[in-house]
């Protein structure tokens, strides 16, 4: 059971880190970044979440299906191992993009402040 939460929750992982290079190479950098570029940025950032409740939901699902005597506890014990899992591919990615942008925050909030006056 725990084998098929850390495949799922690996596979996910590696999902969701292909699909922030995808991203960051078809946004580009955020210094470079404009106000529109930005809220697609933060609209297309959803699909993380997606993938995140998709990984979870195919994990539960195939053990459900794969195991005979499956109770609450197993299936809540793989959800949490598979959630485990990606919250560290998700931690690596996010440390990873800060160390490459160090000025990230800076910029995101000059982004953010211009929102706000427009608005």
């Amino acid at each position: 059971m725990y084998n098929k939460a850390i495949k799922y929750g690996a596979l996910t992982g590696v999902l969701i880190l292909l699909y922030f290079v995808l991203v960051y190479l078809i946004i580009g950098d955020i210094r470079d970044m404009t106000l529109a570029s930005l809220q697609s940025l933060e609209m297309l950032s959803f699909v993380r979440y997606v993938l995140i409740v998709l990984g979870v939901y195919f994990t539960l699902s195939n053990v459900q299906s794969v195991e005979k005597n499956y109770s609450f506890i197993k299936l809540f014990k793989a959800g949490i191992v598979t959630s485990l899992i990606i919250a560290l591919f998700v931690g690596v990615m996010e440390f990873l993009y800060l160390v490459v942008n160090p000025d990230y925050y800076e910029v995101y909030m000059q982004l953010f402040l211009e929102t706000a006056r427009t608005a």
